[in-house]
């Protein structure tokens, strides 16, 4: 396992929300809520112990979420790559 969390500089953890938060079904994300929050607990236990784990918790607005997964990212990017990001 330490060998698979050293493939990752950061892990960022875009947690799946409840039904009552949001969570819908399309033609991307097709399991129920009851599964997605299965799996959603699971690659959680996975990568638990990274050193530099960051979890991005469910809002109402999926906007405002991966805005803060965006900052996460510039906050985490090494040095070498930070000016990809602009």
């Amino acid at each position: 396992m330490e060998m698979e969390l050293d493939r990752y500089h950061a892990v960022i953890h875009l947690r799946t929300p409840e039904p009552t938060q949001g969570y819908h079904t399309d033609r991307i994300r097709n399991e129920p809520a009851e599964l997605a929050a299965e799996l959603d607990g699971r690659i959680a236990e996975a990568r638990a112990n990274h050193p530099r784990r960051f979890l991005v918790e469910p809002e109402a607005d999926f906007t405002a979420k991966a805005s803060h997964a965006l900052e996460l990212i510039r906050e985490v990017m090494p040095s070498c790559c930070a000016s990809l990001m602009g």
